[in-house]
Parts: structure tokens; C-alpha cells; sequence
């Protein structure tokens, strides 16, 4: 309702000598802090406890004091007029948390193409709203230098890290006993005396090609050992091209490899330099799946030769291999829900593990460095996809104790 009281009491009630430190201006409080008798002169104050104004609006207040304007929601109000509404208070509303999940759920599906039937949705969804949660969790320890990293949702966030680690890391040492008998191969041992750069990353020669995304097939170990022969042949004609990791899992099951089951760095280079040859990308594309071996001579890309073993457990020996011969592929245990959700800064978790026997993964180190901290991580390109981590890189800790079992298996090939 409308209340219009006599412009006498308005003009009588606001003078100049009633607010003789006052210009014109507005009031915007935050409705979040508390004040207390604010005054103005031809504006407007919102969400103020015993406000008084002249020529404007006073919304929310109580005890409020008004000449030529209109109060709403006050109490104990002269001058102007008084428009009361019970059922419309201009709040915005805040979301509940069920709304925020739900939104981010829809997200989620539309995000990443992602389609369940009605009973397989109910258990994503929640294994989503765990892994959400400890996401949010993880990311609280931020500011009290409690974690080295930190998490996000991506495409991973409706699999337990369980399912994923057996999904995606491929670093199958189980076929080792039926292993068919290789080449000794040669072993890395690093120049005396040999100074390298602080900081080193490969992709400043131009020398590294994309990341590339295995999706559900366990192919790590083909695209780690297709990259670093990438980079190596680039080294030796000035050309960096794609090559095939679907021709790595079609070919090399005589290698004990297996296809999308897994298999090992080393044994492809064995492979691909008997076959010989390393197809490009583009003539042999990559399908997610096993398929019929396809190699096509016409269009190889590449040549190996062999490979080189780097000492176990020798971090500084992998350094000079990586500052002077080039990247190195390496396995890992990736297994923890930190690498999984992994976004950004050095990967370190207490719970990785690092036993030879229980690495499960294959990825390339490209690089190496060090924060303004000091703290030093081994930069590595990974194969889920540029929308994990940073651009499909991670940081790993580097010197902590061969962190995830990094030290325990890495190798180069020769072009």
C-alpha cells in the first residue's frame, strides 16, 4: 500500500543544517557488512539500519529518514512515501548446493559428450560428486603449503581412480615372462664434467609435436615411444612429424606388446627398428582399438636403430640425457587420484609408488626446471589429452627420491 505524508514534515525534517557534512553522492553498502546511521543527500543507500537521505531511496532499512524519495521495507519513516511489497524483497537468489551440483553435472555431460544409460548415470553421478568433493578438499590445503599442485574436474571425474588407472595406463609389465629375448641394450653413461642449463624444455626448438589423446585404450606406451622418436629424428633432419601410434599397437604383439592391453617403450623400438620403420600419423591414424596390422613402407616417418637404457634410479644421468641427447620415456606410477584430477604446479604425492614392478604408465620427459622456490620438477608430456593438466603436461617432482618411480625405467631411442 501507499502512505503520502505532508510535504511540510518533509521539508520541516530535512534542512542543510541537518546534514552539514554531506555532498551529493551515493551509497552502495555491502550487504554482507553491518552499518549504521548513514546519511545522504539526493542518492540512494541500500541495506543500511537507520539511514537518512534527501531526494532519493533508502531499500532494506530500518529507522530510516527520508524528504522528496520513497523508503521500502523501513521502519519509523517521514517524509516522502512508503511502498511495502511482503513478497518481493529484490534478493538475488543464491543457488542451493544441490542447484550448483546439478548444474555442474549437466556440465559435465554436455562438457565431455557424455551418455549413460539411467542406472549406470545414478552411479556416475555420484562417483562425480566424490571426486568433486575431494577435488574442493585437496585445493582448501593450497594456502597453507599444504600440497605442492592443484586439482580440477575434467573428463576423468566420473571414474573412480581405480577404474581409471585401469583404463588408461598401459605400462603392462605382466607379459615380462613370455617376453621374447631382446638385444641387450646399450646403457647411458653421461660425459664428465658435462655442465647443463638450469632449465631446459624442448618445445622451445620447436622440437615437440601435440598432445596427443589415447582415450580408453591403454596405448601410453605407443605414444611415448612414437614422441620420443619424434623428437629425436627432428634432431637429426630438421623435421618434426607425427608418427604412428596405432601402427606401434596393430604391429608389435610379436614384441609382447598388446595392443590396447598395454605393453612396453623399449619393446616398440625393438619393434620399429626391425620392421623397419615408424609410419607417419597421417597415413596410419589412430583408432582407439586394436586393429590389423596395416604398415605401409611407402609412408614411413621414421627410422630407429636401437635404444639406450639410462642407469635405474640416476636422476642426474637422465638430466644430462635430457639436455643433451634429448627426451626420454619414461614410466610411472600414475595410479593416485592426484594425477588423475592433476591441473597444475609439481606433482608430488606421498602415496605415489615407486617400485619397478608397480609402475604403470608411459609418458615423455621433455624437459626440467625449477620454481622461484626452488623446488625442481621434471616436465613431462603426457597422453590424455591437452584438456588434462596444464595443456596436457605435467610437472613431476624431480631429486625427491625417484618421486613415482620415474628414475626406474627410462630410455632413449637412436635415430
Amino acid at each position: 500500500m501507499n502512505i503520502s505524508i505532508g510535504v511540510m514534515m518533509a521539508v520541516i525534517a530535512i534542512t542543510s543544517a541537518q546534514f552539514p557534512l554531506l555532498g551529493q553522492k551515493q551509497l552502495s553498502l555491502d550487504p554482507f557488512k553491518v552499518f549504521s546511521t548513514q546519511q545522504t543527500t539526493g542518492g540512494t543507500a541500500k541495506f543500511g539500519v537507520g539511514n537518512q537521505i534527501a531526494g532519493g531511496s533508502v531499500k532494506f532499512g530500518a529507522g530510516n529518514q527520508i524528504a522528496g524519495g520513497s523508503v521500502k521495507f523501513g521502519a519509523a519513516n517521514f517524509g516522502g512515501s512508503i511502498n511495502v511489497n511482503p513478497f518481493s524483497t529484490n534478493f538475488r537468489k543464491v543457488p542451493s548446493l544441490v542447484e550448483v551440483i546439478e548444474q555442474e553435472w549437466a556440465d559435465f555431460k554436455k562438457n565431455y559428450n557424455k551418455v549413460y544409460t539411467d542406472i549406470e548415470e545414478t552411479l556416475r553421478k555420484e562417483i562425480f560428486i566424490e571426486n568433486r568433493q575431494a577435488i574442493i578438499d585437496f585445493n582448501s590445503q593450497i594456502s597453507f603449503g599444504g600440497v605442492t599442485f592443484t586439482q580440477q574436474i575434467n573428463e576423468f571425474a566420473d571414474m573412480l581412480p581405480r577404474e581409471f588407472s585401469q583404463r588408461l595406463n598401459g605400462f603392462n609389465q605382466s607379459n615380462q615372462a613370455k617376453r621374447v629375448k631382446l638385444p641387450t641394450p646399450t646403457t647411458f653413461i653421461p660425459s664428465a664434467n658435462v655442465n647443463v642449463p638450469e632449465r631446459m624444455d624442448w618445445r622451445d626448438f620447436g622440437a615437440v609435436t601435440s598432445v596427443k589423446t589415447q582415450g580408453d585404450c591403454m596405448g601410453c606406451y605407443a605414444f611415448t615411444a612414437a614422441a620420443a622418436l619424434e623428437t629425436h629424428t627432428f634432431r637429426k633432419t630438421g623435421k618434426l612429424v607425427d608418427l604412428s601410434a596405432q601402427q606401434i599397437i596393430d604391429c608389435s604383439k610379436a614384441y609382447s606388446n598388446d595392443g590396447c592391453k598395454g605393453g612396453l617403450m623399449d619393446d616398440a623400438y625393438e619393434y620399429i627398428k626391425n620392421q623397419p620403420g615408424l609410419d607417419t600419423w597421417d597415413s596410419y591414424p589412430y583408432e582407439g582399438q586394436d586393429g590389423e596390422c596395416r604398415f605401409k613402407p611407402e609412408a614411413v616417418g621414421a627410422y630407429c636403430t636401437g635404444y639406450v637404457s639410462i642407469p635405474e634410479g640416476d636422476e642426474k644421468a637422465m638430466e644430462i640425457a635430457v639436455a643433451t641427447i634429448g627426451p626420454i620415456s619414461v614410466a610411472i606410477d600414475a595410479s593416485q587420484r592426484g594425477f588423475q584430477f592433476y591441473r597444475d604446479g609439481i606433482y608430488f604425492d606421498p602415496n605415489c609408488k615407486k617400485n619397478q614392478t608397480e609402475m604403470n604408465h608411459g609418458v615423455l620427459i621433455i624437459g626440467y626446471g625449477a620454481e622461484p622456490d626452488g623446488r625442481k620438477y621434471w616436465l613431462v608430456k603426457n597422453s590424455y589429452g591437452p584438456g588434462w593438466g596444464n595443456g596436457g603436461y605435467v610437472k613431476m617432482a624431480k631429486e625427491a627420491g625417484n618421486h613415482c618411480g620415474i628414475a626406474n625405467l627410462a630410455s632413449y631411442p637412436l635415430v
